[in-house]
């Protein structure tokens, strides 16, 4: 298994975990990897996504969080 963290920026965090829709639950469910926000470091500044699986799985996990990031970018704030 591999594990993989990605730092995303800040304006992305409401989008990623809204109350009506969890993106980060369907990026779990499209790639098969666990997708998880770290939140047990309080002294990151930075939000941390950690994605867990085979290599495969976070590979692509990654790739659909990168794309979700960058579409919440280009909609401005």
């Amino acid at each position: 298994l591999s594990t993989l963290e990605v730092v995303i920026p800040e304006q992305a965090v409401s989008k990623l975990i809204t109350k009506s829709r969890n993106k980060l639950a369907q990026i779990s469910e499209l790639s098969g990897a666990n997708v998880t926000l770290v939140e047990d470091r309080p002294e990151e500044t930075q939000k941390i996504i950690q994605i867990s699986g085979t290599p495969e799985q976070a590979e692509r996990a990654q790739s659909l969080l990168q794309g979700f990031i960058l579409s919440t970018q280009e909609d401005g704030p």
